[in-house]
């Protein structure tokens, strides 16, 4: 049996095809005659990029009436990666009824990953650290912290949580800014 092992260099695109050969030749121990193979073809790799995406998670929330003073789930975001590995730092999020939400807590699974206030309709989560392995996903819930009712005002809201951007970095420690 024979292993190779290679590496790419900085000049191989995306899509690009790679093929393997081997040649063999040499000379017999006890004839001494020279022995040359022809050309055995190996196999074909395609290099391909690695990437990430995110999409709302079918077990989100489609709409539920709540009351102040209570932690409903709100949102759930499934992060789908394809032949690499990647770790999420940084999530940002949007609403438009920040008065009413105190906070919002991220779950993964269990787990709670952070809580922050919503500042000027946005709260940011810097700092985390979500890895997700090649070809897999991983969901994270977005829960509301929600103040007590205080006024008409406060009624009637849509307490919705968008998901706007997400920054990861990849296996080789590459950023990764993705708009939502």
């Amino acid at each position: 049996s024979f292993f190779f092992f290679f590496s790419f260099n900085a000049n191989v695109t995306n899509g690009q095809n790679i093929g393997t050969g081997l040649t063999v030749s040499g000379v017999g121990q006890s004839s001494a005659a020279s022995i040359t193979s022809s050309n055995a073809t190996g196999q074909t790799h395609t290099v391909t990029v690695g990437s990430i995406t995110s999409t709302l998670d079918p077990s989100a929330p489609v709409s539920s009436l709540v009351i102040g003073n209570t932690m409903p789930k709100v949102a759930s975001f499934r992060f789908n990666t394809q032949y690499d590995t990647y770790t999420i730092s940084d999530l940002t999020f949007e609403t438009s009824a920040s008065q009413v939400i105190s906070e919002i807590v991220l779950k993964d699974g269990a787990a709670e990953v952070g809580r922050r206030p919503f500042i000027a309709n946005e709260a940011i989560f810097t700092g985390l650290s979500i890895p997700i392995q090649s070809n897999t996903s991983k969901t994270i819930d977005v829960y509301a912290s929600l103040a007590p009712v205080g006024g008409s005002t406060d009624t009637g809201l849509d307490a919705q949580v968008k998901l706007t951007k997400f920054i990861s970095r990849n296996s080789s420690g590459e950023q990764i800014n993705t708009p939502v």
